[in-house]
């Protein structure tokens, strides 16, 4: 049996080629043409099918005519406005997230799905994610509930 990686292509090949290749019916893919030759994929096929100088054909894939269409591509920004520096300034957005290299505060106000949310954005402490004060609620140890004071008391 002969192995993929030495295939070797001949003129006997490289005619069944083309009489597969310009065949109108049925019209064969390119990985159907392949398994006529042992398993070869579709990239070998049309890399000969180019380098041969075959005619092109439309393609044999069948689209479905109901299908919805793709969306449309959103409109770029030519070539030219980047060039002379005409681009259009974009509007000021409301962060959504702090800015964590300025170690603002990420204690959250409000609900996130209201619009008026926002977080606190004080200076928070370094290395920790809060300021003072929403620090001390975030982080509240056992003990300043008095849970463990009041066991230590009635023992």
């Amino acid at each position: 049996m002969t192995r993929l990686y030495d295939f070797k292509w001949t003129p006997a090949y490289d005619h069944k080629l083309a009489q597969l290749w310009n065949q109108k019916d049925p019209v064969l893919t390119a990985q159907q043409i392949g398994e006529h030759f042992g398993g070869l994929s579709k990239s070998s096929i049309l890399g000969r099918v180019h380098r041969l100088d075959l005619p092109r054909r439309e393609s044999p894939i069948v689209r479905d005519p109901n299908a919805p269409a793709p969306p449309p591509r959103p409109p770029s920004v030519p070539l030219a406005m980047h060039r002379t520096g005409a681009l259009p300034t974009p509007e000021p957005v409301k962060p959504i997230f702090p800015e964590f290299s300025k170690h603002p505060c990420s204690w959250p106000i409000g609900s996130p799905k209201a619009p008026d949310f926002r977080f606190c954005n004080a200076k928070a402490l370094w290395g920790r994610s809060y300021c003072p004060e929403h620090l001390k609620i975030a982080y509240v140890r056992k003990c300043d509930h008095g849970s463990v004071d009041h066991l230590q008391q009635s023992a």
